[in-house]
């Protein structure tokens, strides 16, 4: 099974918010939604959508293709190629992801895995990027809770984002 490495960054935040996941070709782009969502501690509450190859993936009518049945591997995604996820279309929340490595799983390990990333991700409700450059709005990033419970977790996804968040964690905490 081939495993995708990809580089998730917030778009229009400085410093900068990243993960890198790993996520098997076989994951949906609905998957993948759940995947970032999870790794960003949103909850999905908002609309969204993905650029990839100039085609539009999302929930709900208007869209060309169903999520919940295209592939990764389908994509005919390359190393080095870029696509977008959009989120919460009011406050205009981009992510833009870059496939680093396409690589064979390795046994033992359960995907998708985040195994990196710098700072929590940006409350779900915020005004997008475009608000956190004016004044005390900056301080968000410092308080919100981040994903990985503890480094013996090894990053894995969990299968609920329930049992994912933790108030212990702060952006100044990850990773762990």
């Amino acid at each position: 099974m081939d495993v995708y490495r990809l580089r998730v960054v917030i778009a229009g935040i400085s410093p900068l918010i990243w993960r890198r996941l790993e996520v098997a070709a076989g994951t949906t782009v609905a998957g993948l939604h759940t995947i970032v969502q999870t790794v960003f501690g949103w909850s999905g509450e908002h609309l969204h959508r993905f650029v990839i190859g100039g085609t539009e993936y999302g929930s709900g009518p208007g869209f060309r293709d169903e999520a919940r049945q295209v592939r990764l591997a389908s994509l005919g995604l390359r190393e080095g190629e870029r696509f977008v996820y959009e989120y919460n279309f009011s406050a205009a929340w981009r992510v833009d992801l870059r496939v680093e490595q396409i690589t064979c799983a390795q046994s033992g390990l359960a995907y998708p895995r985040c195994t990196g990333g710098r700072r929590a991700g940006p409350p779900e409700d915020w005004a997008g990027p475009w608000y956190s450059w004016s004044g005390p709005s900056r301080t968000w990033y410092s308080a919100r809770p981040c994903a990985p419970r503890r480094s013996s977790d090894s990053c894995s996804m969990p299968t609920t984002t329930t049992t994912w968040r933790t108030p212990a964690w702060t952006a100044k905490s990850w990773p762990p």
